[in-house]
């Protein structure tokens, strides 16, 4: 499959080539056609076929297992629980799917034409209005549920869909007296909505969006991405905004390569879509104090992320929507030009006169920057903050590296361990075990590990992971797991264990002794809580936690007789 995208050379067990998803001039992609896994040395990306066919055609696991399964003339086959899930789905896009031609339908009526007007004023034509599908809820509390009960559809989809909310009189339309935004995913199916009141004497609130439906998860949408990912595509490089309004004045002015959030906070699960699109991001919010904050947290995550993106600067009072309106496209398009990164646009909100202010400023870049992921991206970034405040890069540097050790030592503190470095190579060693061939290895840890005793939150979701396959006659089916691990950093982690497992000779008394090491570890934290306790209680509190105590030593010193 891979070879049908790069181009793949043979290097002894593994085929190297030049990674798709970063630019490099040396081939450090590698691909294991045994375990069926890919993993690139150089940006990190790993996984199966699956997640490759979904980063590389930009698709989510369904459409990417679809298009494999058409390339190679594969039925897939459908279980009970599949098919109820998927009818269950299929009928909340079929009812979503009717509710957008129900509004609409309002909005074309003769009692929909204020609607309309107020459109026209915005300056938006019937064209955008038709390409976005803008529909209209009338103030009548059950409209749309009784247009949809004639229908058929089933209750426990009605009641999923999210267009309904309860109370001691019954179920009711959630959006009434609203404009209708249909949200879509990437392929255009419609699976939620946002509603928006046109009165600006009207005190409730201005938006509301759907909830969480088994169709819908906001962290994860973007607005108009099914209209712009081409275009996207095309220019390498996106405009994100807030609005809906913004997103739809934008692309009236063809401007194109633009998505909104959707009526939510940017996420790092945002982050992690738009990139694999584009790294050349320029971030568009409205010119209010509000509307900058936002913009500086969204390019900070982005820069935790590893995207340094750029934030452009809408006059104040304006937002994106008003400001093209007003002045047209030609002023927003240069605006991205001199766009700023998001540090330097953080920088230009303070003053540059007064010390302490630039103290501040200096804190709160450094905060943040502690967050970036990337070692490289953090250097960057300390750099840039050097040059801007005449901070020598040095004292930058220690006083990030410092506030990272201290990080570091909270979350021990907080999870009751300390962090070293052998700990996390023990928990190495036992998700290697767990991925070996040898069923009787597998098996033992099965039967007697404690999960408790894991206490890398990574480790701990791989290992939930494998548990239930750890039985197996054929060993873990890791293609499988990889290929519906949604999160990078997990996937990541299990390739880089997964590629040189040929070194890893494991013996049923590695796996009796990381077990061992495991319980030991965690019985010695408890030890420790228990003996900083004796410094605070009574006598007869103290004699109970002076038994404890022994129990627990006795128990290290059994420990290692445990498994012979």
């Amino acid at each position: 499959v891979i070879s049908r995208y790069i181009e793949l050379k043979k290097k002894g067990r593994n085929f190297f080539g030049l990674c798709p998803f970063h630019g490099e001039k040396t081939p450090s992609f590698s691909v294991n056609s045994d375990k069926q896994i890919y993993k690139c040395f150089g940006c990190g990306e790993g996984g199966g076929v699956i997640n490759f066919i979904m980063g590389i055609d930009k698709l989510d696991f369904i459409e990417a297992t679809k298009k494999l399964a058409q390339m190679y003339n594969i039925h897939i086959e459908s279980t009970k629980d599949d098919v109820k899930s998927s009818n269950l789905k299929s009928q909340l896009l079929e009812i979503n799917h009717q509710t957008v031609e129900f509004y609409k339908k309002n909005i074309n009526d003769t009692a929909g034409d204020k609607i309309k007007e107020y459109l026209y004023k915005r300056g938006f034509d019937d064209t955008i209005i038709n390409e976005f599908d803008i529909g209209y809820s009338f103030n009548k509390p059950n409209q749309l549920l009784k247009h949809l009960q004639q229908m058929n559809f089933k209750s426990e989809a009605l009641k999923k869909s999210g267009l309904f909310f309860e109370n001691d009189k019954g179920y009711f339309d959630r959006f009434r007296s609203r404009l209708i935004f249909p949200i879509k995913n990437r392929t255009g199916e419609t699976i939620g909505f946002a509603g928006r009141i046109t009165d600006k004497n009207n005190n409730i609130a201005k938006y509301i969006n759907s909830p969480e439906t088994p169709i819908y998860n906001k962290s994860k949408i973007f607005y108009g991405l099914d209209k712009s990912s081409e275009f996207i595509k095309k220019e390498n490089s996106v405009i994100i905004v807030e609005g809906y309004f913004d997103l739809m004045q934008l692309m009236k002015n063809n401007i194109k390569n633009v998505v909104a959030i959707s009526g939510t906070s940017f996420t790092d699960m945002h982050a992690s879509i738009i990139k694999q699109y584009t790294d050349n991001i320029n971030i568009a919010f409205d010119g209010d104090v509000a509307g900058k904050k936002a913009a500086i947290r969204t390019g900070y995550i982005l820069l935790k992320n590893s995207i340094d993106s750029k934030i452009i600067e809408i006059p104040e009072n304006f937002d994106p929507d008003d400001w093209v309106k007003s002045n047209g496209a030609d002023i927003f398009l240069d605006s991205i030009k001199i766009a700023k990164h998001t540090i330097n646009f953080h920088y230009s909100l303070f003053n540059k006169d007064d010390r302490q202010s630039i103290n501040n400023f200096i804190d709160e870049a450094i905060n943040e920057i502690i967050h970036i992921k990337e070692p490289i991206f953090r250097e960057i970034s300390a750099k840039r903050l050097s040059e801007l405040t005449n901070v020598s890069e040095e004292s930058i540097m220690l006083t990030l590296n410092n506030l990272i050790k201290k990080r570091v030592k909270f979350k021990a503190d907080v999870i009751h361990e300390e962090i070293r470095d052998d700990s996390t190579l023990l928990e190495d060693d036992l998700i290697r075990l767990c991925l070996n061939k040898e069923k009787f290895i597998r098996k033992f840890i099965f039967n007697n590990i404690d999960t408790n005793w894991i206490k890398s939150d990574i480790h701990k979701e791989i290992f939930d992971h494998l548990y239930i396959h750890l039985n197996a006659d054929d060993g873990i089916p890791i293609n499988l797991i990889l290929n519906k691990i949604e999160d990078n950093t997990i996937r990541n982690k299990i390739t880089d264990l997964l590629i040189n497992i040929e070194k890893f000779s494991p013996t049923i008394e590695m796996a009796y002794d990381c077990l061992i090491r495991l319980e030991k570890n965690v019985l010695k934290n408890t030890l420790n809580d228990l003996r900083n306790n004796l410094k605070n209680v009574n006598q007869t509190d103290m004699i109970s936690i002076i038994t404890d105590i022994t129990k627990i030593e006795n128990s290290i010193n059994e420990l290692d007789k445990k498994y012979s």
